[in-house]
């Protein structure tokens, strides 16, 4: 439908308002509100692929725009166009919104680029290109696109079955975007850099370059506190959440301090807005800020600090640290705020990178470890006494990341908790019946909690549940239960009569868990150990031991090993494990385990002067001379395990192993190619742009989007060899591929795709890879391209930023994965531990 909006309701629906509206004029704001809509069809739910038609018609380059009565099939479905009609509120609310389309017309006199606000909707395209959606409806996603003269059709993907959309004029060329602001609070007393994460949105055709965002406040003789940041170019059409520092100065009577932001070019200010910090104590609860090192985007954390009494005797040890995992929709800063200040130690809140970001799997995990390290450090926390908790997908979480983690913590205590995306959030098991099925069950594996519930042994537990929980059922808690009986000898359970999912800030700040906390900590000697893992990439070390590479990638290893000090000699068997380390310093630490009777225990260690035996899976290494502080290696040969020289670093290992979705990690630069056509050029720039604001929207994130020539040429830390690279295109498109891949024997051209010695010429190939970067031993390169531009488009609306969603090593498809689903993968598998 076409639709044409006088100015005159300008703010009349969906007020915005833009710092950089200086001609005085009212911005025009055009509301969406006549559409054709089509239903749902095909299927798919929380899985690497799914069936659509509309996403099959992009990816081949069928799509065209539908008139009224126009029809569109996938098999034997098939479903009208229809007119529908927004409400006197502009939401348009219809059940082919959920999962289905609607198609808008927009009319323009000359091209121009318009600020898209939308909420509801899984993605857009706009003119056929795709941009980042707003699903959850939190109006944090606000992008600039540009109408053609004439007609542009925008057609949404719907979500929950209802859409708000504006067009709002920028109002400048690069502009302040105000909606999704990460500050931290101001804590008295202390120094240090501050930082902020500020979205800018780039309205213009052109990379936003040259920019700097200088931060200015009042300081306590009235002079100006300043503090600049550069700011790296933002991709046509683009928006960028900066991480910019923040001037550290003294709050107003208000106990606030305002923040002047002035973006910056050519030394003359572009666009201008305020923020506002908020001063606290260092005792009250706050929000903390940190530069992250997935993305270098800027994170929150939520604290409740310690406070204990004066007269309080001093605690005999370092304060505790509590990390709490909130559920899914709440903030991290909400989920500090329901805890009451403890008086021996610190309640730590990380944020999950979004309210629902990734169930504290993928991204979400690293988030939590990313926080747990730096607040440990600042709070000086004791490492006897870290715990683990969380509620409901925070529960989750806590299942999930004392699993994988199990020697950070002394004891975990999962609230209202599911226990996997297969018991709960509707994962799709592929099974094992093909090759590429099985290949992606693997990718999958670190999400199987249940496979590694053995790594709770040393863990206390305490599992709480409302029995009347009409979210995630008790029988999630029952089955845990069921499990920890097993094999366990230190967890609690219980069940709180009648209450539902959330009864009040006693589910997750439980008096009777804390106590069980209080009584556990962690002693730093074990003997014996058990440990398993799906990915050492994920998670690698338990105590001394450390699984440097798997047999087979993405299936569990696990290792049971016991240490005989009298008899100097380490024993024990292992699975699917090809590479080990042993760092038999770590049992030369002094120890605070008991025995029954309450007496401390330190127990021998192996001694360094004399040769130690190993003894691995029936088989018997000697180890003539070894340090304490130096891990002995060991590899597995046709069978049989002997010392290795060291840890080779150009295998894969913790530092480096995949499989894809593990390249967007390190900070990683997504390096888009111009040395194609027109056409394969401009997919390239839009999929790079499209993957920065997807992950923008879902993991607060700040990926930098660059073009090949221009990494090629930097001088910046953007070239930094140990940063991770996402390459979009080809060996042929993209001019940065042999720079970081020369010499590589696996390689994607418009030719085909080389893998095991062997070129594969079918037809509109699309690919999805990971690599070792050439001249790092541990950066990766990740490749999203393909052979030809529909086999580029097939890798369009690949969902590999949610989580559980999991991708193998490489992954080799084509369109039809949009008409049968996995079926449409003609290859996918694994690298070895040499990258072959």
């Amino acid at each position: 439908m076409r639709v044409t909006t006088p100015r005159a309701l300008a703010l009349a629906a969906f007020p915005l308002l833009w710092a950089a509206a200086s001609r005085g004029l009212a911005q025009e704001t055009i509301t969406l509100r006549e559409a054709l809509a089509v239903e749902r069809m095909g299927a798919g739910g929380r899985e690497p692929f799914f069936t659509d038609p509309v996403a099959l018609a992009m990816a081949t380059g069928a799509w065209k725009t539908p008139a009224e009565g126009d029809t569109i099939a996938l098999g034997e479905q098939a479903a009208t166009w229809h007119k529908v009609s927004a409400g006197e509120d502009g939401w348009l609310r219809v059940p082919e919104l959920r999962g289905g389309y609607a198609s808008f017309s927009v009319a323009s006199e000359h091209d121009r680029v318009m600020i898209l606000d939308a909420r509801g909707h899984g993605l857009v395209y706009v003119d056929g290109v795709a941009r980042a959606g707003d699903p959850y409806s939190n109006g944090l996603i606000r992008l600039p696109v540009l109408l053609r003269a004439g007609t542009s059709e925008l057609l949404f993907r719907g979500g929950r079955g209802e859409l708000h959309a504006t067009l709002v004029e920028p109002g400048g060329t690069v502009v302040f975007d105000t909606t999704d602001d990460t500050l931290p609070d101001v804590i008295a007393g202390e120094e240090g850099e501050l930082w902020g994460g500020v979205g800018l949105l780039n309205a213009t055709t052109e990379t936003g370059a040259g920019l700097t965002v200088r931060a200015s406040a009042t300081g306590a003789d009235g002079a100006p506190v300043v503090a600049e940041t550069a700011v790296p170019g933002i991709v046509a059409l683009g928006v960028h959440k900066a991480a910019v520092r923040l001037p550290r100065a003294p709050a107003n009577a208000e106990g606030k301090i305002v923040v002047t932001l002035e973006l910056l070019r050519d030394g003359g200010a572009i666009a201008t807005r305020q923020v506002t910090l908020n001063q606290r104590g260092p005792t009250d609860k706050h929000v903390r800020t940190f530069v992250s090192r997935i993305d270098g985007g800027v994170q929150y954390f939520a604290v409740t600090p310690m406070q204990r009494a004066p007269e309080a005797p001093a605690l005999g040890h370092p304060p505790a640290l509590f990390l709490s995992l909130h559920g899914a929709s709440v903030e991290g800063s909400g989920q500090a705020n329901a805890y009451e200040h403890k008086d021996w130690g610190t309640v730590v809140a990380p944020t999950n990178r979004r309210p629902f970001g990734f169930d504290w799997e993928d991204w979400g995990r690293l988030d939590a470890i990313e926080v747990l390290d730096t607040a440990s450090a600042m709070f000086g926390a004791d490492r006897a006494r870290t715990y683990l908790t969380g509620h409901s997908m925070g529960g989750h979480g806590t299942w999930q990341v004392g699993a994988q983690f199990p020697d950070r913590f002394a004891a975990i205590g999962p609230s209202a908790g599911w226990i996997s995306f297969w018991s709960y959030g509707g994962l799709i098991d592929y099974g094992a019946g093909t090759p590429v099925r099985e290949a992606f069950t693997r990718a999958a594996s670190p999400s199987d909690t249940l496979s590694l519930s053995d790594n709770y042994t040393d863990l206390g537990v305490y599992v709480l549940h409302g029995d009347a929980d009409d979210n995630v059922p008790v029988a999630q808690a029952r089955e845990m239960r069921r499990r920890l009986a097993e094999f366990h000898t230190n967890f609690a359970y219980f069940e709180q009569p009648g209450a539902g999912h959330w009864w009040g800030n006693r589910c997750v700040d439980w008096a009777p868990m804390f106590d069980f906390f209080r009584a556990n900590h962690r002693g730093e000697r074990r003997d014996h150990i058990r440990f398993s893992t799906a990915n050492p990439a994920v998670s690698a070390t338990y105590r001394w031991a450390t699984v440097l590479e798997q047999a087979e990638p993405m299936r569990p290893s696990r290792l049971d090993l016991t240490i005989d000090a009298p008899g100097n000699a380490v024993s024990g068997t292992t699975e699917n494990i090809a590479r080990l380390s042993l760092l038999l310093g770590e049992t030369q630490r002094e120890v605070t385990t008991k025995n029954e009777a309450g007496e401390e225990l330190k127990g021998a260690a192996p001694d360094p002067a004399r040769p130690l035996s190993i003894t691995l899976d029936g088989g018997t290494v000697s180890v003539s001379a070894w340090l304490v502080a130096q891990p002995i290696v060991l590899a597995r040969v046709d069978g049989a395990w002997q010392v290795a020289p060291g840890d080779d670093r150009a295998r894969k290992g913790p530092h480096r192993a995949g499989p894809f979705k593990q390249a967007f990690d390190n900070r990683a630069v997504l390096v888009y190619a111009t040395g194609g056509d027109d056409a394969e050029d401009a997919w390239a720039l839009a999929k790079a742009r499209f993957d920065a604001e997807t992950f923008k929207y879902r993991g607060n994130g700040a990926f930098v989007v660059v073009s090949d020539a221009e990494f090629m040429l930097t001088s910046t830390d953007l070239g930094n060899p140990d940063r991770n690279i996402i390459l979009y295109g080809n060996a042929d498109t993209n001019l940065a591929w042999d720079a970081v891949l020369e010499g590589d024997t696996v390689r994607v051209t418009r030719a085909g795709v080389v893998l095991r010695g062997q070129t594969r010429a079918d037809a509109d190939m699309g690919v999805l890879m990971i690599r070792p970067r050439r001249g790092s031993a541990t950066a990766s390169v990740g490749i999203v391209g393909g052979t030809t531009l529909a086999g580029c488009r097939a890798t369009d609306r690949l969902p590999y930023f949610v989580s559980g969603v999991a991708y193998p090593d490489y992954t080799v498809l084509t369109p039809a994965v949009y008409q049968q689903g996995i079926d449409g993968v003609l290859d996918a598998g694994y690298f070895d531990g040499a990258w072959r």
